[in-house]
């Protein structure tokens, strides 16, 4: 899987824009992750990148993961 190859999802968090772009890593798979205040628009703001460095059997465990330390980042953020 090259980055040409790579998936991306958009998601809604608690106001805030979520995007996960799965990748492929050797033989496993990771998933980068961009949250955008609820203020703040992905086509003219640069994204937060969230901090995740796992790896995972598939696309689909790593873009949980990822979008999963996405929603624990928004919510640390907003205590």
């Amino acid at each position: 899987m090259s980055d040409s190859s790579a998936s991306t999802s958009e998601h809604v968090y608690r106001g805030w824009k979520i995007r996960i772009t799965d990748t492929a890593v050797d033989t496993t798979f990771s998933a980068r992750g961009e949250i955008w205040k609820p203020e703040h628009d992905p086509r003219s703001h640069r994204g937060i990148v969230v901090p995740f460095l796992k790896r995972a059997a598939s696309p689909a465990e790593a873009h949980f993961a990822a979008l999963a330390a996405a929603k624990e980042w928004i919510d640390a953020e907003m205590v």
